[in-house]
């Protein structure tokens, strides 16, 4: 890891080219496949780049985890309060902010149900659906900057 460093490539490069980004855990032990010990093994050893690359990827997978999560949980007509609740408690420790959750949110909610086939009543569809989850929306955009990114989410 330190070559690939030194040499001025990316860390996120290197990892996509070989085709080893998935498995990149793998490649420890067992006991030591989670991203804090990871993270803690790689500061030992003065390589920050890859911290910070292991913090992305530990950040985009809890986004497509909250994206599923929200997705199954609105086919299964659970109610919005208990996936409030379920995406409040696995971000808790991630060190997620409501600009990093709320497109997830969104495109959970637009991939949860199945569309019209008709393009002229997909806009209707589309906004009935979006009015039985503003409550979802709307827990998590308490800032300008959520507010924001979701109205360029939607467009």
């Amino acid at each position: 890891f330190r070559a690939w460093t030194q040499s001025g490539s990316s860390i996120g490069q290197v990892l996509k080219k070989s085709g080893v980004d998935g498995q990149f855990m793998s490649f420890f032990p067992r006991n030591q496949q989670n991203y804090e010990r990871l993270a803690e093994f790689f500061k030992s050893h003065d390589l920050p780049d890859v911290v910070s690359w292991l913090n992305g990827q530990r950040t985009l997978g809890a986004k497509l985890e909250i994206q599923q999560k929200v997705r199954e949980m609105l086919q299964e007509e659970e109610e919005v309060g208990e996936i409030i609740a379920q995406i409040k408690a696995s971000t808790v420790g991630m060190d997620l902010r409501e600009t990093d959750i709320i497109p997830s949110v969104y495109s959970g909610i637009m991939e949860s149900p199945d569309w019209n086939k008709k393009a002229d009543l997909v806009g209707d569809q589309a906004l009935r659906h979006l009015k039985s989850c503003h409550k979802l929306l709307s827990a998590f955009c308490t800032t300008d900057a959520a507010q924001v990114l979701l109205l360029v989410k939607i467009q």
